[in-house]
């Protein structure tokens, strides 16, 4: 990369300050992070009742509306979300069990769809980042227990797959890394996604 300097008020032979530094101040426009989350809702909890997401495939798109002052918003546009739910003596089947991430198709009224979002700030140094994101959607169960009980009716399946820290997280490798591992009151989540442009 060359830097041409201009209006410097320097005379032809003079030498530019060799311990000049470049620094960027904005965040990466138009780019997009990719990786996976999972998450397992209610990890801790005495019944041993659980809920475990996996979220793969994901692509979060910057959204340039609400991208600024070296803030960079991302919103999940791809990717796909498995549901599982963990009841000890019973098996649980869903249908559907998983369900395919689209841009804007949350129904808040209805609470279906992906809702979420993920900010990274690099007016910080080293950048930070907070956010999360959570799938719900329609599925049919079926529950067979040991005990030869069986039920089935219909759930709203999924939950939160990504949160972030208490606090903000700190990215890594100078914002292009958010990654994670850790637990918030019963839940345990784990995150990769990787800055792709």
């Amino acid at each position: 990369m060359w830097f041409i300097f201009s209006n410097h008020q320097r005379h032809f032979g003079e030498e530019i300050d060799p311990r000049f530094r470049v620094k960027g101040l904005e965040a990466p426009c138009a780019s997009e992070i990719a990786g996976r989350s999972s998450s397992v809702l209610g990890a801790r909890n005495a019944t041993g009742v659980h809920f475990e997401l996996d979220a793969t495939g994901v692509v979060w798109e910057q959204d340039p509306t609400f991208s600024g002052a070296n803030v960079a918003l991302y919103r999940p546009v791809r990717g796909s979300v498995a549901f599982r739910w963990i009841y000890p003596g019973c098996t649980i089947t869903l249908n559907p069990s998983s369900y395919d991430i689209k841009p804007d198709d949350y129904n808040g009224l209805n609470a279906t769809g992906t809702a979420g979002s993920v900010t990274v700030n690099f007016n910080n140094q080293p950048p930070t980042y907070g956010g999360g994101a959570a799938t719900t959607w329609m599925a049919n169960f079926t529950s067979n227990c040991a005990d030869g009980s069986s039920s089935s009716g219909q759930v709203r399946a999924g939950g939160s797959w990504l949160e972030s820290p208490p606090g903000d997280g700190q990215a890594k490798e100078n914002g292009t890394l958010i990654e994670g591992a850790f637990s918030s009151g019963g839940d345990d989540y784990n995150f990769k996604f990787t800055l792709t442009r």
